[in-house]
C-alpha cells in the first residue's frame, strides 16, 4: 500500500516533475554544447642513436628542450606561432618509450594545425641545437606532425555524459519536489486521513459536483416549480 501511495503521489504532480527535467536537461545540453572547445594533440619523434650512457644521454635530453636555450630559439624562429617560451615549456611534454632509443615531443591546442606546427618547431629547433650545447650529433627524426591533416581527432569529443547526468539529478530533484509538497499538504484529502485526525469514523461523504450537474438539477428544480404552479392554478380554478 505504501508503493501505491507513493506512486499516486509522483502521478499527482508528474507535470512538475516532468517540467524540471526537460527544462533542466535542455539548459545544461546547450550549455555543454556552447561551451564545448576541441582540444587536439601532436606529436613528434625522435630517435637517438646508441650510446654506452644512453638512458642519461636521454634523460638529459629531455631537460635539455624543457629550457630557454632551446624554447628562445622556437620563438625567434616561428614568431607566427604567437607563443611565449615560458608557455613552451609548461606546455610541451617530453616522453621516453621505456627500454627504446625514441623520444616523442607532445602538445596540446584548440587548434590541430597550430599544434602540429608547434611541436615540429621544437624538434627542428632542437635537432639543429644540441650539437652546439653538448657536441653530440645523435638526434634524427623519426616523424614530423603532420600539418595538412584534415581530419583530426580531438582528444575530448563531444559527450552526452553531462546531459544524462542533469536528466538523472533533475528527475531525483523533481521527485523529492513532489514529495515536499505533499508532505506540506495538510489538507484533509480522503476518509482515512478524517479518521486520523478526528479518531472517528465518518457517515456520510459530500461528493464534489460538476457545474454542468448542478446547472441541470436547478433547472429540474425549476421545471417542478412551473408545474406545481400550474396545478395549483387549475385546482383553484375549479373551487371556483
Amino acid at each position: 500500500m505504501e508503493y501505491i501511495e507513493y506512486f499516486r503521489i509522483i502521478l499527482k504532480r508528474l507535470w512538475l516533475i516532468v517540467l524540471i527535467v526537460v527544462i533542466s536537461t535542455i539548459v545544461t545540453a546547450w550549455y555543454s554544447d556552447d561551451q564545448y572547445r576541441p582540444v587536439y594533440g601532436a606529436t613528434t619523434k625522435l630517435i637517438v642513436s646508441k650510446s654506452q650512457s644512453q638512458d642519461q644521454l636521454i634523460s638529459t635530453y629531455k631537460e635539455i628542450i624543457k629550457t630557454p636555450a632551446i624554447m628562445d630559439k622556437v620563438v625567434q624562429g616561428y614568431p607566427d606561432l604567437q607563443i611565449s617560451s615560458k608557455k613552451l615549456i609548461n606546455d610541451v611534454q617530453i616522453n621516453a618509450l621505456s627500454g627504446t632509443q625514441v623520444m616523442s615531443i607532445f602538445i596540446r591546442d584548440y587548434s590541430y594545425e597550430r599544434a602540429a606546427r608547434i611541436v615540429n618547431a621544437v624538434s627542428d629547433v632542437f635537432q639543429s641545437e644540441i650539437p652546439k650545447l653538448i657536441a653530440a650529433d645523435n638526434i634524427k627524426v623519426l616523424n614530423m606532425a603532420d600539418e595538412t591533416e584534415r581530419f583530426p581527432l580531438p582528444l575530448n569529443p563531444k559527450s552526452n555524459q553531462t546531459a544524462v547526468i542533469s536528466f538523472v539529478v533533475s528527475l531525483l530533484f523533481g521527485i523529492g519536489i513532489a514529495f515536499l509538497l505533499e508532505f506540506l499538504d495538510d489538507t484533509l484529502k480522503s476518509e482515512s486521513d478524517i479518521q486520523q485526525v478526528f479518531e472517528c469514523s465518518t457517515l456520510a461523504m459530500v461528493v464534489k459536483t460538476k457545474e454542468k450537474r448542478h446547472q441541470r438539477g436547478t433547472n429540474n428544480n425549476k421545471s417542478r416549480k412551473k408545474i406545481g404552479e400550474v396545478v395549483e392554478s387549475s385546482y383553484t380554478a375549479l373551487s371556483r
